[in-house]
């Protein structure tokens, strides 16, 4: 910022108020020319010093040391595909190993077989497994066996609603027919069931379960304390940060709760700057006919770099602000879709986009949409989410003033959530929402 200042006033502006003969410009020119730049530059270095002096606010600083709370149930099973902090409820239950391997008799034949256990073994109080998603096109085999292990066809976060069982100790034939369907019956049934080609009600979404909300789901190891809602351990800071949204290097500390507003306006004001120098800077050096300073290229080259960065970051933040989200979070709302989407390939062939889109609508006819309903800080509306960050006053969006709403240690909870931060359905909301 500092090279770019040099450049544009000593190298581009002077010379064309002094008259020297290869200006690019009149005098009157550099003088508009350097008031509006002057305005930019010095809005740029008014944000950017808030942003830097100003600290995200530290869990530590509120917060005494603790022991870790006891859970009161049983944390959540992982989810199965390997990919750790993004706890799912356990659609899939956890069968015990078969132990009794008495031959049993089949009625009408002399020949004896191991009856299959592991699910007549189960507890009554067990969900049955849900049946295996169809298989596409290219994964079906008219030699492949039907699935017996409790994780297997089983999709990421869409839930199958179990299967009626009379009883937990019924026939091994009888569950394994019920269970257990061949690759090919599924999607027969779907498309006899339905014109459109959907499940109605074998498949639904699923999101975690996870209780957020929870004193013992938010104890923080290292800094031996109960973070409060939305704060997360920074590893580049070394403690909990208050509605923690990334460390940034170009602030030299963490963008949080009590500096994301400056953070905002400086990404604002950096935009307009970058786009001030790339804009005049390249307009008259491409109308000049004499020789080009190369600093000017620099800066050009330099000005359009950062132009793009920061409005990508502009964007992007943006776009959190209005969903009241932080990157942290969003990156979770990312993860489920994307694993929705792997579910929707497996139910549907690629070419199938009506019914694809058709499932995912019914979807949230159930649940809502993943980042608007599905989302615990949400506050209602787009603007309420926009002021609660940027501030109620027009001005205050701009400029580096004011404050965000609300203190950084509790957060207002979406009323589409229970107490423990779990997403509901549709019908479980309160009745003046479930219309919206």
């Amino acid at each position: 910022m500092g090279y770019a200042a040099y450049v544009y006033i000593g190298r581009f502006c002077v010379p064309m108020i002094r008259g020297d003969p290869d200006a690019l410009g009149s005098r009157a020119l550099a003088i508009v020319f350097l008031v509006i730049f002057s305005i930019f530059y010095l809005m740029m270095i008014w944000t950017y010093e808030k942003a830097i002096i100003t600290p995200p606010g530290f869990a530590k600083d509120h917060v005494p040391r603790s022991v870790q709370p006891l859970f009161s149930q049983p944390p959540p099973v992982a989810p199965l595909d390997g990919i750790v902090g993004h706890q799912y409820e356990a659609s899939i239950p956890t069968f015990p190993l078969p132990t009794d391997t008495s031959p049993s008799t089949r009625s009408g034949t002399g020949r004896t077989h191991r009856t299959n256990t592991r699910s007549s073994l189960t507890h009554a109080t067990s969900p049955p497994m849900p049946p295996p998603l169809p298989r596409t096109h290219s994964q079906r085999s008219h030699h492949s066996a039907p699935a017996t292990h409790s994780s297997q066809g089983v999709p990421d976060d869409i839930h199958a609603p179990p299967v009626s069982v009379s009883s937990p100790y019924e026939s091994s034939e009888n569950t394994n027919e019920r269970m257990t369907p061949t690759t090919h019956e599924p999607r027969r049934r779907r498309r006899d069931s339905n014109e459109d080609g959907l499940p109605p009600l074998m498949y639904s979404r699923h999101p975690r379960t996870t209780p957020i909300l929870l004193p013992e789901y938010r104890y923080c190891q290292r800094d031996q304390l109960v973070k409060p809602t939305r704060a997360h351990h920074c590893r580049a800071c070394g403690t909990c940060v208050l509605k923690y949204d990334h460390h940034c290097p170009w602030i030299g500390q963490c963008v949080g709760a009590r500096n994301e507003k400056f953070f905002m306006n400086f990404l604002e004001w950096a935009v307009i700057c970058c786009s001030w120098l790339f804009s005049t800077l390249l307009g008259l050096n491409v109308k000049a006919h004499g020789d080009i300073d190369p600093q000017h290229i620099v800066i050009i080259a330099l000005s359009g770099l950062f132009l793009l960065f920061c409005a990508a970051m502009l964007i992007s933040h943006f776009r959190l602000i209005l969903l009241n989200q932080t990157t942290v979070e969003s990156l979770r709302s990312q993860y489920m879709k994307e694993r929705e989407d792997r579910v929707l390939s497996r139910l549907h062939h690629w070419w199938e986009f009506r019914a694809k889109h058709r499932t995912k609508k019914q979807w949230d006819s159930e649940w809502g949409r993943i980042d608007y309903e599905g989302n615990i800080w949400s506050l209602g509306s787009l603007r309420a989410n926009w002021e609660a960050v940027m501030g109620q006053k027009w001005y205050e969006w701009i400029l580096p003033i004011g404050r965000s709403s609300g203190d950084g240690l509790s957060y207002p909870v979406n009323p589409r959530f229970d107490q423990q931060g779990r997403w509901r359905r549709r019908i479980e909301w309160p009745k003046e929402l479930q219309g919206t």
